[in-house]
């Protein structure tokens, strides 16, 4: 994404009942949430940044190809300026930090998507990942994939609700490094419209 942000109004009414009973606190329900590249945080917000996804415990799932040697904030920032990586961070309207993404291997006019969200932006996941696709879509992007392990079913599961395709199982694609070993993936594919 090349501008600095973008804002989308959060839906309540989208909640399930086991998201109306989650007690977190929680963005107010007219306010909006901010896109931001990771590159135009300073250096103290994304360092901030990482400590509350290290705090929330979300580095330990989303990064789970990575040694936890490799889980540091020195990591964090270089991958935001990798070539060919895209990382963003949302924030509700009052700075409350409740995802983040990130974009890599394009090819032509598709890429891989990344999705981690931390506890407080999961009431609000949907109309999220709504949004994300709808702002990839307009830059231009035309198709995007996810590979996730096959033990993560509620994320094969998140990405059919966004619209997104199982493409297959793929044997032994995603690499576990707590527990140094390979693992079968399902592809997601999501056609955008826009692209």
């Amino acid at each position: 994404m090349t501008g600095t942000s973008q804002a989308v109004g959060l839906d309540p009414g989208r909640r399930t009942t086991s998201q109306r009973e989650n007690r977190r606190p929680r963005p107010e329900d007219t306010g909006q949430v901010t896109i931001t590249a990771v590159k135009n945080l300073c250096r103290q917000e994304q360092e901030d940044w990482w400590a509350a996804i290290l705090a929330d415990r979300v580095a330990r799932t989303t990064l789970f190809s990575l040694h936890e040697e490799q889980k540091t904030f020195q990591y964090w920032a270089e991958m935001a300026v990798w070539p060919g990586h895209d990382v963003n961070v949302i924030q509700g309207p009052a700075g409350e930090r409740l995802a983040f993404f990130w974009t890599c291997g394009w090819v032509g006019h598709g890429a891989f998507l990344h999705f981690g969200f931390l506890s407080a932006g999961l009431p609000w996941k949907m109309e999220i990942g709504r949004f994300v696709l709808k702002v990839l879509g307009e830059a231009g992007y035309q198709c995007l994939a996810s590979l996730t392990p096959v033990s993560n079913i509620h994320v094969v599961a998140y990405g059919q609700a966004l619209g997104g395709r199982v493409m297959g199982r793929w044997p032994g694609v995603c690499y576990i490094a707590a527990r140094n070993e390979w693992t079968d993936g399902f592809l997601l594919q999501f056609i955008l419209k826009g692209g």
